[in-house]
């Protein structure tokens, strides 16, 4: 209360920690124009006169908030240019429109050995070697034309010292929020280091080309047989890498024989024992022979777990449905031999399939997920299995979920 608003703002502004903070002053009393250029001496951000309607005074002020948070915006990312540009490992450089040299990172001063106050104001081709100027020109022209927004090209320069460095430079075009022209931007590496290191390996080249066409001569019958080797290892290695598919067809081949010789043999056998024996029930139930008929129907059960374990190891060596119908109904009817045999509860997600896949992707995936069952039946103690076959374009993902 015993302050002023002037003192107030003066305060605010002239301490480190609250100088940010966005100050307008409004009066209905000092409205003159010393008033307003001693407020906004005192550091004010703006000054506002009364009488004001409140509503052009609330866009007056969210104008300025916009304006002081576009300027605070534009000096942090000029702080965070300098701060990347110092701490940069390459040389930086910054131009103006005209390509004068505005500023140069500690990096730049370090290849070139040339201090900052010494580039400030010099052109942007300051240190380059004579020799290699028209040809940077021409790069450069590309980019300050706008033909190009940016460069790339090797060239080398020449140090305080006179030592000569090759660099690789960069260049990239400044573009304002307008689309107009604010700058230019060069970034240069040292590759002195790299360039002696190819020329020692053109040395190395030339020197192994005169000796390997000495030996041209003498690899050449090598060759030839080296060749005819290797063509028999090919043979050999591909006639090894069809071997365990080869095995695999066999394999299936001669779980489809059994399993249809288990269904179409056996199982009939089977089957046409357990009706002889209901026949024979029938046929005895007149007789006063009860021990003897307990002995053939207990017979009948053991005929009807015999028939049921041969239809499943049919089943489990090669589904028909999978040969007849396709991979869903397989799936399905996998999952449901499944629940009768373990009392498994599946929740079955499966696609439409508008046509079959290929043989051995079908069959690939069966046996995935018939073994996988067979796990979850053996050791995860579960009582619900989630199956899941998603397909796309170009893949297929099949998941298996127990609560197990």
């Amino acid at each position: 209360p015993d302050m002023s608003g002037l003192e107030i703002c003066r305060n605010i502004k002239n301490t480190s920690g609250t100088r940010h903070v966005f100050v307008a002053l409004i009066s209905s009393q000092e409205t003159s124009p010393d008033s307003k250029v001693a407020g906004l001496g005192s550091g004010a951000d703006e000054y506002i006169t009364r009488p004001i309607n409140n509503q052009e005074l609330v866009a007056r002020i969210l104008a300025l908030a916009r304006i002081q948070q576009t300027s605070h915006a534009l000096r942090r990312s000029e702080q965070r240019f300098l701060t990347l540009a110092q701490t940069a490992p390459a040389g930086i450089t910054r131009m103006d429109t005209y390509g004068n040299i505005v500023y140069v990172n500690d990096a730049w001063s370090g290849i070139t050995g040339l201090s900052p106050e010494h580039a400030q104001g010099k052109r942007w081709h300051l240190g380059v070697h004579p020799d290699d100027i028209t040809r940077l020109q021409q790069a450069w022209g590309a980019v300050s034309s706008g033909w190009k927004q940016s460069m790339k090209i090797e060239c080398r320069m020449v140090r305080r010292d006179h030592q000569t460095r090759w660099i690789l430079a960069t260049a990239a075009t400044e573009i304002g929020d307008d689309g107009t022209v604010e700058g230019y931007v060069t970034a240069m590496i040292d590759i002195t280091e790299r360039k002696t290191a190819e020329e020692a390996l053109a040395t190395l080249n030339q020197t192994l080309e005169k000796r390997v066409s000495v030996r041209t001569a003498q690899l050449a019958r090598t060759n030839e047989l080296l060749l005819n080797e290797i063509n028999e290892r090919k043979r050999a290695e591909e006639a090894l890498r069809l071997l365990p598919h080869r095995i695999l067809d066999a394999q299936e081949t001669e779980r489809r024989r059994v399993a249809r010789e288990l269904h179409d043999g056996v199982s009939q056998i089977l089957a046409s024992v357990r009706f002889r024996c209901r026949d024979i029930i029938g046929r005895m139930a007149e007789l006063e022979e009860p021990d003897l008929l307990r002995d053939i129907r207990q017979t009948e059960k053991y005929l009807d777990a015999a028939l049921a374990e041969v239809r499943n190891i049919s089943h489990d060596l090669r589904p028909s449905e999978l040969d007849d119908l396709g991979l869903i109904p397989a799936i399905e009817s996998l999952a449901e031999h499944s629940r009768q045999r373990s009392r498994l509860h599946f929740k079955l997600d499966l696609p439409r399939l508008r046509k079959r896949l290929t043989g051995a992707i079908e069959l690939a995936l069966y046996r995935i997920l018939q073994e996988s069952i067979s796990n979850i039946e053996r050791h995860a103690d579960a009582k619900q299995v989630d199956i899941t076959l998603a397909k796309t374009r170009r893949s297929l993902t099949l998941v298996i979920q127990d609560d197990g």
